[in-house]
């Protein structure tokens, strides 16, 4: 091992006529790794210095995962700008009077990626302040400001996992349905919330005594069906009550069923059925309901690297309607074009990173935080990455890297994809630019190459 890792510096020492060499406990994690250095692009760029400090294959365009959320938000804070709301319409096409409807009541979303729960039972609650008491009609969920045609196929072999939401422009709770268990007896208890109108949810699940592993998860199926969820595998009773997100992927039942169930709770009377459909163009506005900030959305949506937000966010950049991806893809490469940003290899797909076929180089990412940084938009896009060591989809890293409390990084997971970028904060009160994408077979070792990366770049000044 020690002739290869030699013979690796000594490659490595070439990789740049400007970087300094590649740092030994970086490559030597790689190496132990199995990771190829061919399947890994590098840029460490302080800002205050005219060229990067460390460089390997920055030219190269990788699978940027996750990280790829950073171009989507740079380009929603400068497009849309950071106080945008997204409108939730309320209409109706019949008569109102004495808070009665006699017509249907319709929910038109712009693409609201912050429709949660809590937020729903807002609108209704404004709805019955409005003094609307009952509706002799039906509730009709308009999804057409986002193009649905021709259907996307699920990123990989679990369609339901809540990671697999479609976008949607009116869109509930993440479109996403919470899986609780809990243990009782040595029996498998289970509840979901929210479901669909009429959904029978089948617990086949059974109790086992094994330890709890951390694939616990991978251990229950899932089979959804018009109204019908079944769930069965085996569950260790050691791992006490646990919950998971799941999908069906039809947005406008899940919102019909949240919406029928506030209304009735709020002392509404509803006469009708639900579907969905269009609003008629002589539909009347009862109220616009507006969205979090984007600045907050962004925020959600990147501490805990939300695919169905970033996938909303994306195609709210579209000038056309139907949003579709073509439309929001161009208003990208528009925008990075007129700040000087030419990225001729970038693929954006679905703006999230839950993709095959996204790409961007290393130099390019770097290039684009180096332009942020130097925006006044830069804190609000900042304070949304995830702090090492202490929240989001870092809280869970370790606290012996040198980073800690002092990084605002973005990573990303998929197979055989690793990566990570953003801002590091050095102890002499300099910033650096930071991207490390892996692609490669054996990119789930990387995580010690990515700390002793974050290590050096703390102790180098």
């Amino acid at each position: 091992m020690r002739i290869a890792i030699i013979g690796l510096l000594s490659l490595l020492f070439s990789h740049s006529a400007t970087a300094a060499p590649l740092p030994p406990q970086f490559i030597q994690a790689l190496h132990q790794a199995d990771i190829s250095l061919q399947h890994v692009g590098l840029i460490v760029w302080p800002l205050n210095a005219p060229r990067p400090s460390l460089t390997l294959n920055p030219d190269h365009a990788f699978n940027p995962a996750s990280t790829l959320k950073l171009v989507t938000s740079d380009v929603a804070l400068n497009v849309l700008g950071p106080a945008y709301t997204w409108q939730t319409a309320v209409l109706n096409d019949g008569t109102l009077q004495n808070g009665v409807l006699n017509g249907n009541l319709y929910l038109r979303g712009d693409g609201d990626p912050s429709l949660t729960d809590e937020r729903l039972f807002l609108l209704v609650h404004q709805l019955r302040l409005s003094g609307l008491n009952r509706i002799n009609g039906n509730l009709i969920i308009d999804q057409s400001r986002f193009q649905t045609t021709p259907p996307e196929t699920a990123f990989d072999d679990h369609p339901w996992r809540a990671y697999n939401a479609l976008p949607a422009a009116t869109l509930y709770d993440y479109s996403a349905t919470t899986i609780s268990l809990r243990i009782t007896n040595q029996q498998i208890l289970l509840s979901a919330e929210p479901l669909p109108p009429h959904t029978q949810l089948i617990n086949q699940v059974t109790a086992d005594h094994s330890p709890c592993d951390t694939n616990w998860r991978d251990h229950l199926h899932t089979d959804w069906r018009t109204e019908k969820l079944t769930l069965s595998g085996t569950y260790s009773a050691q791992c006490g009550a646990r919950e998971f997100a799941l999908t069906d992927n039809v947005p406008s039942a899940l919102l019909a069923g949240a919406f029928l169930t506030d209304w009735s709770e709020q002392g509404g009377e509803f006469h009708g059925i639900w579907h969905q459909g269009t609003a008629p163009d002589n539909a009347q506005l009862l109220f616009e309901f507006p969205s979090l900030p984007l600045t907050n959305v962004l925020y959600n949506m990147n501490k805990y690297s939300n695919n169905i937000m970033a996938r909303n966010v994306f195609l709210s950049l579209a000038s056309n309607r139907p949003a579709d991806i073509a439309s929001a893809n161009q208003t990208v490469l528009h925008w990075l074009s007129s700040q000087g940003l030419h990225f001729p290899e970038l693929v954006m797909d679905n703006g999230a990173g839950l993709s095959r076929t996204a790409q961007i180089s290393a130099r390019n990412m770097a290039m684009l935080l180096r332009h942020a940084a130097k925006s006044p938009l830069y804190p609000e896009l900042a304070s949304g990455l995830p702090i090492w060591g202490e929240d989001g989809t870092l809280k869970k890293r370790p606290h012996t890297c040198a980073v800690t409390d002092s990084a605002h990084l973005k990573t990303g997971t998929l197979d055989g994809v690793k990566t990570l970028a953003g801002y590091v904060h050095r102890p002499d009160g300099t910033t650096v630019v930071v991207v490390l994408f892996i692609n490669d077979e054996h990119a789930n070792q990387g995580a010690i190459a990515q700390e002793n990366l974050l290590n050096w770049i703390n102790a180098t000044h």
